[in-house]
């Protein structure tokens, strides 16, 4: 049976990983103004995983830097909290939020160790304080100055507040006595979770709710099915194991929905991207039209291909699997057919092999058949295939249109 040590080291860690992920997505598909949420996810970040190594090898070096990381809590709750409301709070209450989080940094630097477990209790009592004025904040806002996404967010912080009250009492359990395992990772990982998915869909806060437990009773059944296939001597053992290890369970489910919510995120961003560009696209002729097909999101590896560079390739053969496959060819389904197609299309995919394994492209499409031009490109392997060749069509579809109005 694993200690408990290093349960809550697992838990916390897996919610670290959370946090720097979330990380990681903010940077890369952010916006300029989420300073706030930036900052609080950082102390999140770097709070859990000191943490983590103070659960293991509790030494009094450990235990100062993880004081000194949550001291900056208040102040980053505040300023996110602002930021949501998008009103300035109260000058008395940012005040108190950053005279709260120096004097505690300082005190985490500066205080002897008989003095540190009070020092500790008064932290939580001023951490709580804190939390309580921001939720009250949240609680009397001006609902008809907010949108409808802002208010269910609002709504959403509201439950993610009483959740975590509950869930963070067990890190200090050895002040309080609550709770057998450290479940304050869990509140961050619950965090992250629900600012990824508000981005993504809108639902109020008792769908949150909801989903928040039906992951737990997802994470319940998978504890019981792992400790039958570990602890199975006995009824008693096996349901030992299920408590024991239904926390990390959840902690590694919420992790897993992070990623995917994420990588649903990345998806969105660069479909976003590309209506951006689309909407700046010179329409005005076909030649302007594919000269900004270099600046298209998906096209940073491109190369245009005119009759000269062609010479040795047949228009209509290419066009034929282009035809076949939807207007957009890629170099796997080109080599697919060149080994099980028919014999026209077999002629077609040799030539769209070789032009592509040449150029080191994966894609292409035919721009025009007379004067014959091609637009090749190398989608990197970490973007969505099916995403990209759907905004490839709509490429491509536009430049034939622009090309048949400059005809008729």
């Amino acid at each position: 049976m694993p200690s408990s040590a290093a349960i809550d080291a697992a838990i916390t860690w897996a919610g670290a990983a959370g946090c720097l992920f979330y990380l990681w997505t903010l940077y890369r598909h952010g916006r300029r103004s989420a300073g706030a949420q930036r900052f609080l996810t950082w102390v999140l970040a770097a709070l859990l995983f000191v943490r983590g190594f103070a659960w293991v090898d509790s030494r009094e070096v450990l235990d100062r830097l993880t004081f000194a990381v949550a001291a900056w809590l208040p102040l980053a709750i505040t300023l996110f909290l602002e930021h949501v409301l998008r009103r300035h709070h109260p000058l008395w209450v940012k005040l108190f939020a950053l005279a709260t989080s120096a004097a505690f940094f300082l005190a985490s630097i500066a205080t002897t160790l008989p003095l540190y477990r009070s020092w500790l209790l008064a932290f939580a009592a001023c951490l709580a304080l804190v939390v309580l004025i921001n939720g009250f904040l949240l609680l009397g806002r001006d609902r008809s100055e907010l949108a409808a996404g802002e208010n269910r967010l609002a709504g959403l912080l509201i439950l993610l507040a009483f959740i975590t009250s509950v869930l963070v009492l067990t890190d200090f359990r050895t002040l309080t006595g609550v709770g057998t395992v450290r479940l304050g990772a869990i509140a961050a990982l619950l965090f992250v979770y629900s600012m990824l998915g508000a981005a993504l869909r809108s639902a109020s806060a008792i769908v949150w709710l909801g989903r928040f437990l039906l992951l737990l009773g997802l994470a319940a059944g998978l504890s019981a099915l792992i400790a039958l296939a570990t602890q199975s001597q006995s009824v008693e053992v096996w349901w030992r194991a299920t408590l024991t290890s239904w926390p990390v369970t959840y902690a590694w489910m919420l992790l897993t929905g992070i990623v995917v919510n994420s990588r649903e995120l990345s998806v969105e961003s660069d479909t976003n991207e590309f209506m951006k560009w689309m909407a700046q696209a010179p329409l005005g002729s076909p030649a302007a039209f594919v000269a900004a097909l270099a600046g298209a999101p998906d096209a940073q590896t491109h190369l245009f291909l005119g009759r000269d560079e062609l010479a040795d390739y047949n228009a209509e053969v290419l066009a034929r699997f282009s035809q076949a496959e939807d207007d957009i060819v890629s170099l796997g389904k080109a080599r697919e057919f060149g080994r099980i197609g028919d014999g026209e299309l077999v002629e077609s995919s040799e030539q769209w092999i070789d032009l592509l394994e040449r150029t080191q492209m994966t894609h292409g499409f035919v721009v025009r058949q007379r004067p014959l031009g091609v637009f090749l490109l190398n989608l990197p392997a970490t973007t969505s295939s099916a995403a990209a060749e759907m905004r490839l069509r709509v490429m491509r579809h536009i430049c034939h249109q622009l090309h048949h109005i400059e005809a008729v």
